[in-house]
């Protein structure tokens, strides 16, 4: 609920990034939306599903 979030000093908005903990780590979310008292958060890490290209030197080789 949206109540859990009342100690926030900006009031919640989709796209906003917040933060919390669990299991004593600090864990990221993204705000997708806030409607009727009810948040919708993403846990997925920004760059999930996004595709991601690589430039490689290859600097030797074994036999």
């Amino acid at each position: 609920p949206a109540s859990a979030f009342k100690d926030l000093k900006a009031p919640l908005k989709p796209g906003m990034t917040v933060e919390g903990f669990e299991n004593g780590q600090v864990v990221s979310s993204r705000v997708l939306s806030v409607e009727a008292g009810r948040v919708t958060l993403d846990f997925n890490h920004p760059l999930a599903g996004k595709t991601l290209d690589f430039s490689l030197k290859v600097l030797s080789v074994d036999p």
